[in-house]
């Protein structure tokens, strides 16, 4: 696999997928929020008195949507009316260094990782994407697992370099001189995924094997967050976890992936929201839930109200 693959695949996937275990800024802890709080819903205002109103955009990175024509008109009228901006990372950022650190280990060792036999199924899978031996021995064990939970279909489109949602928001940013920032960095992503248990990167990849090939491509995926129902996948994905044994792994990756990130990127955009007139693109499956920024941003002394 291309360095050029990856940085492709790390602007849609990674962006929302790479694995944390970094101390979270200080913020308070969600209370009396309802497991479910927030799964319905892509558009939230975010105010407080004295303060502009800002709005967030829970996206689907990787979309068929290719202008901006194509958003929600709620969203196309927030995006014209905000004076700044914020994106979960820079979608333009150059990252072929950390694309690789992110990919690969320094030698090939992934075979003795996983173990002879499911490294031979991973690789065989992984033979339908064109994906070679020597490149799949040396990929990290969590990169497998986010590939193995690509559709075929949608690894290509991938390849063939299709726009993220964050990417065409920050053309339009771009084109309109407006200040942005970003809310984490490719590195900050990736500093401490050594540390994630072998293990359970080993459940991880059973559970993606058990489910392989996906039932479930961007354009379901789109069709979820179009009908503002992202909450349903995750709990989806929860119950086939618990189906297939994997329930602990699965909940440790979800808490990397989502819980620890939400915490510090929550307070990474108080500064921005507190400025006001903001429009705040992240992943939509940040915004699920008692762990989500909705309900950070709201125990922090916000007024989160949807706006779809």
């Amino acid at each position: 696999m291309s360095v050029a693959f990856g940085s492709c695949f790390v602007r849609s996937i990674a962006m929302l997928v790479v694995l944390l275990v970094l101390p979270t800024a200080a913020l308070a802890e969600p209370e009396h929020v309802p497991p479910h709080a927030f799964d319905q819903g892509m558009l939230w205002r975010i105010e407080r008195p004295g303060t502009a109103a800002s709005h967030i955009l829970g996206g689907a990175h990787v979309s068929t949507i290719t202008a901006i024509e194509g958003l929600p008109q709620a969203a196309q009228q927030a995006l014209a009316g905000a004076r700044r901006a914020a994106f979960e990372q820079r979608a333009d950022h150059p990252a072929d260094g950390l694309v690789t650190h992110m990919w690969y280990l320094p030698w090939p060792v992934t075979r003795e990782l996983l173990g002879p036999d499911r490294f031979d199924q991973v690789q065989s899978v992984l033979q339908m994407y064109e994906i070679g031996a020597e490149q799949v021995a040396r990929m990290r064990p969590m990169m497998l697992f986010f590939l193995l939970t690509q559709s075929i279909d949608d690894y290509r489109a991938l390849v063939e370099g299709r726009p993220t949602l964050d990417e065409l928001i920050l053309g339009d940013v771009r084109a309109r001189q407006l200040p942005f920032t970003q809310l984490e960095t490719l590195k900050e992503q990736t500093a401490d995924e050594p540390a994630w248990p072998i293990a359970q990167q080993r459940a991880l990849i059973d559970l993606a094997l058990a489910q392989w090939p996906p039932d479930q491509g961007l354009a379901d995926a789109e069709a979820l967050w179009r009908g503002q129902q992202l909450g349903r996948s995750l709990q989806r994905d929860a119950k086939m976890a618990a189906r297939s044994g994997h329930e602990k792994a699965y909940a440790a990756f979800v808490r990397r992936l989502l819980a620890q990130r939400n915490a510090r990127m929550a307070a990474a955009m108080e500064p921005v929201l507190r400025e006001g007139e903001a429009f705040i693109v992240v992943g939509g499956a940040h915004l699920l839930g008692q762990d989500g920024i909705l309900a950070r941003l709201r125990t922090a002394g916000w007024t989160v109200t949807r706006a779809d």
